[in-house]
């Protein structure tokens, strides 16, 4: 018998006129091939042979792909892959489907979920509004019934036209990003429109920043940047500021929209023509600078920050 294989018998011995079942059972390193095995039947008063071939073949196989193996989608939109799968050895078996990687907020499908191996499915995934833009590698599994094999799909999330969640009503920074010494909260105070804000600063002083950022793809054609801000800045401009700054990706300020220091309190309009990053992805910067004087705090309530 070749190498990792094993013979046996049920019953191992018989009355003449009776049979057996002979079982073979060959092991994962058992080589490729066809070997004749001989099988030898000893009475008491006698001896006899018989021979029956063993072929030793491959385990039943596939492969599994997709195409396109990339895709680029924008936040809140969604695109398709076809996962395929081939017969590379043995006959076909079922294969069931599933992902991996996705990153929060996205949800991946497959129709069908499962198929006989030399099938395929189309896989749809589908990119939620707050999921943050990014690369990202999915790993599409493929589970058959002798096999399991991978491949991946790279994920490249792009920020949806515009700016999001810029009335905060979903009550917290979702598609922003705070931070600073001061971080920003939203606020249900003072709303210029619905019910949430977003403060920066705040009414007691501090030594420092208090910055929300948002990266965006600024729509092709004409576009303006309008927001509502309302301002507490009872310092001067050489050591508090209110500012909103419009950057690229790597931080290099391309226009600034704003930078003042007023005290009104009231809520004010801006409006600034985007028209010339039209095509790009930039960040949206907003902040207030507060030197920690302690009767003159800087504070700034923002609010309907929209881009069309």
């Amino acid at each position: 018998m070749p190498s990792g294989t094993t013979a046996a018998f049920n019953p191992a011995s018989v009355s003449t006129g009776g049979s057996s079942t002979l079982t073979l059972t060959t092991g994962s390193s058992t080589p490729l091939g066809n070997y004749p095995i001989t099988i030898t039947g000893t009475g008491t008063s006698t001896t006899h042979t018989t021979t029956v071939t063993l072929t030793v073949t491959a385990p039943p196989d596939f492969s599994i792909a997709s195409s396109p193996a990339t895709l680029t989608i924008s936040q809140g939109g969604s695109a398709t892959s076809t996962i395929s799968t081939a017969v590379t050895t043995g006959s076909a078996q079922p294969v069931s489907l599933s992902a991996s990687g996705q990153p929060s907020g996205t949800t991946v499908g497959f129709n069908p979920t499962s198929m006989n191996a030399g099938g395929s499915s189309t896989l749809t995934v589908n990119v939620g509004s707050a999921t943050a833009a990014g690369s990202y590698t999915l790993t599409i599994t493929g589970t058959g019934t002798s096999a399991t094999h991978t491949t991946t799909l790279g994920l490249t999330v792009t920020p949806a036209p515009g700016v999001a969640n810029g009335g905060f009503e979903t009550g917290d920074f979702s598609n922003w990003s705070a931070s600073g010494v001061l971080v920003p909260h939203v606020v249900t105070t003072s709303a210029h429109g619905g019910t949430y804000a977003a403060q920066l600063g705040a009414s007691t002083a501090y030594n420092g920043n208090s910055t929300l950022t948002q990266t965006i793809a600024v729509p092709t054609g004409t576009s303006q940047l309008t927001f509502w801000y309302q301002p507490h800045c009872p310092d001067t401009i050489t050591y508090d500021q209110i500012q909103m700054q419009i950057r690229s990706t790597s931080g290099t300020t391309l226009a600034t929209v704003l930078n003042a220091c007023t005290n009104t309190g009231a809520w004010t309009s801006v409006a600034f023509d985007t028209s010339a990053y039209a095509g790009q992805t930039v960040v949206l910067w907003l902040n207030t600078h507060d030197d920690s004087y302690p009767s003159d705090p800087t504070y700034l309530l923002l609010d309907d920050i929209a881009l069309r």
